[in-house]
Order: structure tokens, then C-alpha cells, then sequence
């Protein structure tokens, strides 16, 4: 009944296929499960992880990884708003602000993945 539990076997599971039986295995099992889902994620993909997407493009592109800098936090302890700027390169990318520096440099790195148009705006 755990999500995460079931994802492990599932690797687990693709991993001893790919080992025992090779590659072409692999695709002809997965292959059906694929073309089921494609059109679910294509028409309702959103980027969950920014942070991530914005360092692989980076990276793909040749360039640094991306920098969070925090620029301000204001507010009382219980309230308080992070606000950060994504760098890449020594250039800011993006600005964000959260209620803490996770939600905030999230944030950002969504505002700089819209910015430089790394995917489409609806997928964010």
C-alpha cells in the first residue's frame, strides 16, 4: 500500500529483467505500460521538480550550476517570506519568495525555467 514501496519493487523488477535479459527486454515490457500513459502525461505534465529541471538544462547547455542567493527575509518568526534569486553563470535567471527558502528557491527556479522558455508555461 505504499507508493514508495511499490516504485522500489518496480525498479527492482526492471533492473533484474534488464540484467537477466538485456535491454530489448526491458522495452518490450515496458513498451505497453508507455503507450498507455503517454497521452495522461503529455496533455497534463507539470514540472513538480524545478530545481532539478533548471540543472539538467543548465548543465546540457554547458553552463554552471544553477546558485540560489536568499536576498531578503522579512515578516514575524512565525510568518516569515523568503525571498531568493537563481543565478547561472554570475547572471540572475529567476526570483522567488516562499514562506521558507525551500518554497522560495523552488520558486525561483521556476520563474527562471518560464524566463528562459525551457519548457512550455502551461507545463508549469
Amino acid at each position: 500500500d505504499r507508493p514508495s514501496l511499490l516504485c522500489d519493487t518496480f525498479e527492482a523488477l526492471i533492473g533484474a529483467l534488464y540484467l537477466d535479459q538485456g535491454l530489448e527486454a526491458v522495452e518490450a515490457f515496458l513498451t505497453p505500460f508507455l503507450e498507455e500513459a503517454a497521452e495522461d502525461v503529455l496533455l497534463h505534465y507539470r514540472v513538480e521538480d524545478p530545481k532539478s529541471l533548471l540543472q539538467e538544462w543548465a548543465q546540457s547547455q554547458g553552463l554552471a550550476a544553477p546558485r540560489y542567493i536568499t536576498r531578503n527575509v522579512y515578516g514575524p518568526e512565525h510568518a516569515k517570506v523568503f525571498e531568493v534569486e537563481v543565478l547561472i553563470n554570475g547572471k540572475v535567471c529567476g526570483w522567488g519568495s516562499g514562506s521558507s527558502k525551500h518554497a522560495a528557491t523552488k520558486s525561483a527556479a521556476r520563474d527562471a525555467i518560464r524566463r528562459l522558455g525551457i519548457v512550455p508555461e502551461t507545463m508549469l
